[in-house]
């Protein structure tokens, strides 16, 4: 790479951009590495640099062309995102909830938060998550999940789950239905909650 880039790019990440510079140089294959640079002017920035072996008409590797793109902005975002994905981890898990999508073009779901922990699976297709409702609840579920879905309203239900444990659990659920251009339900996003110990004080009183 050029000399001038490479006296700035930061010491820690080097040697290892030097091994994957030079892997690359020896193996006559594209070359690709993201490194922070010290820049005299503007402070620390985050390059990513692409090259593609030059090779002289015998075949054998005589230089690097390449790009050096300054993704600083962009690194920057990937860890305030990191920060709040952590963040959105610890809350959830303190308030006894799950956020969930159910896509219904395939039929997935998708956790984010301890639903392990609360309800025993991490439930990845309807079929598993319907399996989870206990048989006295699971007509009313239904019923109310065919609504959302056929007239494009929220959802929300409270019932019971038979984990796999042999717990009995009682989740509050809701969700909005994500539409498409046509107007039709193509997923259904929302949040899981574990009202097991008020549901039981309810009954108690």
């Amino acid at each position: 790479m050029p000399r001038a880039l490479e006296t700035l790019i930061h010491p820690l990440d080097k040697a290892k951009d030097a091994a994957a510079f030079n892997h690359a140089l020896e193996t006559a294959t594209d070359y690709f590495g993201e490194v922070r640079i010290q820049h005299p002017d503007t402070g620390d920035r985050w390059i990513r640099l692409t090259g593609h072996p030059r090779k002289d008409d015998e075949g054998r590797v005589i230089g690097m062309s390449g790009l050096a793109m300054d993704i600083t902005e962009r690194h920057s975002m990937d860890n305030e995102l990191a920060e709040l994905h952590a963040l959105l981890h610890v809350s959830l898990e303190a308030g006894g909830m799950y956020c969930w999508e159910w896509n219904l073009v395939d039929g997935s779901r998708r956790t984010v938060g301890p639903s392990q922990r609360i309800i025993g699976s991490s439930h990845q297709t309807s079929k598993e998550s319907q399996e989870l409702v206990h048989p006295l609840d699971i007509e009313a579920e239904n019923v109310l999940l065919e609504a959302a879905i056929k007239q494009a309203i929220p959802y929300q239900n409270q019932f019971r789950i038979l984990r796999e444990d042999g717990q009995v659990r009682w989740i509050y659920s809701r969700a909005n239905p994500i539409v498409d251009e046509a107007g039709v339900v193509v997923r259904l996003s929302g949040v899981g909650i574990d009202v097991t110990e008020r549901r039981e004080a309810e009954l108690r009183l």
